[in-house]
């Protein structure tokens, strides 16, 4: 291990001919890490050891369509789970996309793999992937009704399929985009989060899921401080309470603070916390997790002058007031 910071190994992978770019990481319990992208318009996938060496790499092109992998995740038997979309074209209209996504073993054998258009010749795109217990699949990601870009999200068991599908389309017209996406592995119970345009205004928009019949079980809408909000990430801890970062805003008035929330089991606010930068710029949460101890952590950029972005780590503990 490396103490001081120094890369201990690099890999590099190159196509046959076209572009290649890898757009998720997962690392087991063995310390295997496994990467998924795409390259030369065919989906890849490729496991490493802790070493660095490539156990297997799987490249696959589907006839007549491309495939473009964008995140990854583990089950609990270390199967490979991959979500994106896949590429048609059809000469009289273009090209349009479906929700890719697909299995392989931890040996590398491609279980299954197939695609889903919530709305044909349109987007369709998964983002965000998490599984349960059981090897149930859940994705997070975006499709198109009635002309908005709206969330998507979707339930597969562990042989591929497919239990239920469900959109949100805030009130009004205007794009919606799903962010994250997390599994209450205890109380069984999913939640997705990002931003969404209801009457016009961006708002931060939480929903929670029951995952046997895909019915909302409640869904929030926040603004912070501000008019505006979204989220970007979402985490939730063993006794159903979720935590969100983003950022909330003024339209043209002024800059972005970050903004970090819990809620109750019941989609009650517990809290709300913004933070604004010395500089009182452009600040904003990426990423959040909690330690064993429900300290939460809240990765995000904070501008310490006109143009320069510092990235930022901010520690909240569960005291009063802060709960």
């Amino acid at each position: 291990n490396s103490t001081s910071g120094s890369p201990i190994w690099s890999k590099t992978y190159f196509g046959s001919y076209g572009k290649s770019a890898f757009y998720d990481i997962e690392i087991d319990k063995l310390n295997n890490i496994y990467v998924a992208g795409s390259s030369d318009s065919s989906h890849l996938v490729i496991r490493y050891d802790m070493n660095g060496d490539s156990v297997w790499v799987r490249k696959v092109h589907p006839p007549g369509v491309a495939e473009f992998p964008r995140v990854i995740t583990l089950d609990d038997s270390l199967n490979i789970i991959f979500s994106g979309y896949r590429r048609f074209y059809i000469p009289s209209f273009g090209y349009y996309d479906s929700l890719l996504v697909g299995k392989y073993s931890s040996g590398g054998v491609l279980r299954w793999e197939s695609s889903y258009a919530y709305t044909l010749l349109s987007v369709n795109n998964g983002k965000r992937i998490t599984t349960d217990q059981n090897g149930n699949i859940y994705i997070g990601g975006e499709t198109a009704a009635l002309g908005d870009i709206v969330y998507l999200t979707l339930k597969y068991d562990r042989n591929g399929v497919m239990q239920w599908s469900k959109i949100y389309d805030a009130p009004g017209s205007g794009s919606n985009t799903l962010t994250g996406i997390t599994m209450d592995r205890i109380n069984n119970s999913l939640f997705i989060t990002g931003g969404a345009t209801t009457n016009g205004i961006q708002v931060a928009t939480t929903i929670k899921y029951n995952t046997s019949t895909g019915d909302s079980i409640w869904i929030r809408r926040d603004t912070g401080i501000y008019s505006r909000a979204n989220n970007s990430a979402i985490c939730v801890d063993s006794s159903g309470y979720c935590y969100t970062t983003g950022g909330s805003y003024n339209l043209g008035l002024s800059p972005f603070d970050i903004m970090s929330r819990k809620y109750s089991s019941l989609g009650n606010p517990i809290w709300s916390i913004i933070y604004n930068g010395s500089f009182n710029g452009i600040d904003y949460g990426i990423d959040l997790a909690l330690d064993k101890l429900r300290n939460i952590y809240v990765l995000g950029t904070s501008e310490s002058g006109a143009g320069l972005k510092d990235y930022i780590i901010i520690k909240y503990n569960q005291i009063l007031n802060v709960n």
